[in-house]
């Protein structure tokens, strides 16, 4: 992304009037203009977004007044909910797009995460609970093994080298 200064030279055809002496614009002292990074803007916002994503809205939530217990299953719906919103902070702040990915860590940190938390700090939930409540323990973990599992999987596939594709022989 160039500046306006960068630019307006740029449609002049490269020419610009007047002297190219030292201390004129665009001469030999004055330093050269710098474009804004995307690496700038990232900086800049990844510290709320993950202060937001990971501490922020899961505190908010905690906070919540509600009659819901606070067990292992509390904390380990807090677990999966800061640990997918730091996944998905990544994912946003990260300067290679992955699509899928990024859609996981958004339906993880949603679905997964932050409505979950919200039923267990409340108490309530929009469907009767069946069975004891150590079958949400586990249900819980399960889903933090799979996302963690999920990770692993993404960091052997990006550390695989690529194959090449040949052309199968119709016969």
């Amino acid at each position: 992304m160039a500046s306006v200064h960068t630019s307006a030279r740029g449609e002049a055809g490269g020419a610009v009037a007047g002297p190219k002496g030292p201390g004129a614009p665009g001469g030999p002292l004055e330093p050269p203009e710098r474009p804004i990074a995307w690496s700038m803007l990232s900086r800049a916002l990844s510290v709320p977004l993950i202060l937001g994503l990971v501490c922020f809205l899961p505190a908010v939530i905690a906070a919540q007044p509600g009659s819901g217990v606070r067990d292992t299953a509390y904390w380990l719906q807090l677990v999966l909910t800061c640990y997918a919103g730091a996944r998905l902070a990544t994912m946003i702040l990260s300067t290679r797009r992955r699509l899928l990915q990024g859609v996981f860590w958004m339906f993880v940190y949603i679905a997964m995460g932050v409505a979950p938390f919200a039923q267990v700090v409340i108490g309530q939930t929009p469907t009767p609970m069946v069975g004891p409540r150590q079958d949400l323990v586990t249900a819980i973990a399960m889903i933090l093994v799979g996302c963690a599992a999920y990770d692993l999987g993404a960091l052997l596939a990006s550390r695989r080298p690529l194959r090449r594709r040949t052309p199968a022989a119709r016969g």
